[in-house]
């Protein structure tokens, strides 16, 4: 069987503690991952993001757009009908290998999180970004989706720690564009969501990272390897 575990793409994933910390290069391809951990725990993930962006474009937003159609309209689309047909991507009629592919040729690494809402993997997504822009969250709720945003400097712990259970903290390591942001306060502050969360996803998006660093020898293996020691240190506390 096709799974995360034995994919060389997610090769330098970790167990810390029997909870998953799955690790992999372009974000889109947390996609087969929520939708495994959806599948394996039979309920509906709620998402913590950590991203320098929303990465809440449309599903299928940029396959769409080849075709010169509407984006928006997603999983409506006769076309994404049409690519779907035959696969098994829903939650309840999963096949990670399906998604896998679907991930891999027709999902940008801005599209993961509202595919897989859309594919009911998730059952609300919270993002942490550092855009500073504002009306996703509106236009997100007006389209039905179950969402938080927050800027990185003005979060609401309080609402962090409420998350239901069972919860997935997502991490983009761009969101870290230097050492000094990668802080034992940061993750002491989120210890107790680590200790409930069925998984963590880390997307290392070298493109990202090194476009948004402001330490020229800061690499994205070196903030995976300290990211990597705190989280271990608070799940195993």
């Amino acid at each position: 069987m096709y799974l995360f575990e034995n994919s060389s793409i997610y090769q330098k994933s970790k167990i810390i503690d029997n909870t998953p910390v799955c690790v992999f290069e372009e974000h889109n391809m947390a996609l087969p991952v929520w939708g495994e951990i959806n599948s394996r725990i039979g309920k509906s993930i709620n998402l913590i993001s950590f991203d320098a962006h929303t990465d809440t474009w449309s599903s299928f937003n940029c396959y769409l757009h080849s075709m010169n159609q509407i984006a928006e309209d997603g999983l409506d689309n006769i076309y994404v009908r049409d690519l779907l047909k035959g696969l098994k991507y829903l939650a309840g009629d999963f096949d990670f290998e399906d998604v896998f592919c679907i991930a891999i040729e027709n999902i940008k690494n801005s599209e993961q999180i509202k595919t897989a809402y859309d594919f009911k993997y998730l059952a609300s997504y919270t993002i942490i970004h550092k855009l500073g822009e504002t009306g996703y969250e509106e236009y997100d709720k007006r389209k039905g989706y179950n969402c938080k945003y927050f800027e990185y400097n003005k979060i609401d712990w309080d609402f962090l720690n409420e998350t239901k259970d069972p919860i997935v903290v997502d991490f983009d390591l761009d969101f870290f564009n230097s050492r000094e942001e990668i802080t034992e306060e940061l993750i002491s502050k989120l210890k107790p969501i680590l200790k409930r969360a069925k998984a963590i996803t880390i997307a290392e998006e070298p493109y990202y990272f090194n476009k948004l660093k402001i330490q020229s020898d800061f690499t994205e293996k070196e903030a995976l390897l300290i990211l990597m020691e705190l989280l271990k240190k608070a799940i195993e506390d």
